[in-house]
């Protein structure tokens, strides 16, 4: 063959394996940043009395909303609400005002406890000057959802407030992302016979979100190095999600960094089986929220917008709540039971 020839062969063979690559590298970034979401709409209810910040599918039938609306005035008011899906309406689950901390009170976060009663976190002691507010501490209080009895189970005083937690099944150990003063969130293990200790985390820096395994093998959270204040502006930071083996206990600090690209997350919550983490964030521009697989180690987007959300009992489906506007009632969400469609 002519040596121009060969020459000429030997480019095409290079430009088709080029093509080759970048087709499959295209395909790869669009199976991860596809803008179709797999989740299927099977039922809505109806919309809350205000805007969501916090779920937890809490019993089959009963799933518990955190809702904050603002009246005519702009005073803020917050209500715990459970959706009885069988019938669809609300009922308000009346919290006890009266407990460890004086003065005002404001909800962070809830979520279902191990032993099937209700987290509900709240902040305490709000104490106004004119030029700060101070909080005092915050206490984290399980609620029977069907006496609607309560009792205080972790309570921290100053600087520091819960913001989410995450329990072990035998709730003798807990993940709590802890907000200070001057910092932003990081989590701390707390056990029942020993207090708050240090953060188990490769990661010193700030972290939040954490969620644990029904079977307490797992622990998954977002974590990252640049978050903070600088020049009185808030950083938009880059997130990581990171899965951590929990036992035995000396394998903590063993994080897995499963998904990059992350920014502005929100929420990380474990399938009943353990095999599929959920969680709402951006993820390489698209936000949604996205189905983490473990086994696959795929990704994909089960709804196209910012929502909190919780999974069944079963496992079978989501409650996703769209964000909304606490002054704007129009927005208030209706909120929407999704599965995840599996088909290829």
């Amino acid at each position: 063959m002519h040596p121009g020839a060969e020459h000429s062969r030997s480019i095409a063979i290079g430009l088709l394996l080029g093509a080759i690559l970048l087709v499959c590298a295209c395909t790869s970034l669009l199976d991860r940043t596809d803008p179709q979401s797999r989740g299927i709409l099977v039922e809505t209810y109806p919309a809350t009395d205000g805007k969501v910040f916090g779920v937890a599918w809490v019993q089959p039938d009963k799933i518990a909303l955190l809702v904050r609306k603002s009246d005519e005035a702009g005073v803020l008011s917050e209500r715990l609400l459970l959706l009885e899906t069988v019938k669809g309406n609300y009922t308000e689950v009346p919290v006890a005002r009266t407990n460890r901390c004086d003065g005002g009170h404001s909800a962070i976060s809830i979520g279902r406890l191990p032993d099937g009663r209700l987290g509900y976190v709240n902040r305490c002691a709000l104490v106004f000057t004119q030029v700060s507010a101070r909080i005092y501490g915050s206490l984290l209080r399980a609620i029977d959802t069907e006496s609607f009895e309560d009792e205080v189970l972790i309570e921290t005083g100053p600087p520091f407030v819960i913001s989410e937690l995450a329990f072990s099944p035998d709730m003798e150990t807990a993940f709590l992302s802890r907000t200070g003063a001057n910092t932003h969130k990081v989590i701390n293990l707390w056990r029942q016979d020993r207090g708050l200790q240090g953060s188990p985390s490769i990661l010193s820096t700030a972290s939040k979100s954490p969620s644990w395994t029904s079977s307490g093998d797992r622990i998954a959270y977002f974590a990252t190095r640049d978050a903070g204040i600088v020049n009185g502006s808030f950083v938009r930071a880059d997130w990581r999600l990171y899965i951590e083996r929990t036992f035995p206990m000396a394998a903590f600090g063993t994080s897995i960094e499963v998904v990059d690209g992350i920014t502005s997350p929100s929420d990380t919550k474990w399938s009943p089986d353990g095999e599929t983490l959920a969680f709402s964030a951006e993820v390489d521009g698209a936000e949604g929220v996205w189905a983490y697989g473990l086994s696959d180690e795929s990704l994909t987007r089960v709804w196209p917008r910012y929502a909190h959300f919780d999974w069944s009992l079963d496992g079978s489906g989501l409650i996703i709540i769209e964000d909304s506007d606490f002054k704007d009632p129009s927005t208030w969400p209706e909120p929407k039971l999704v599965i995840l469609d599996d088909s290829e």
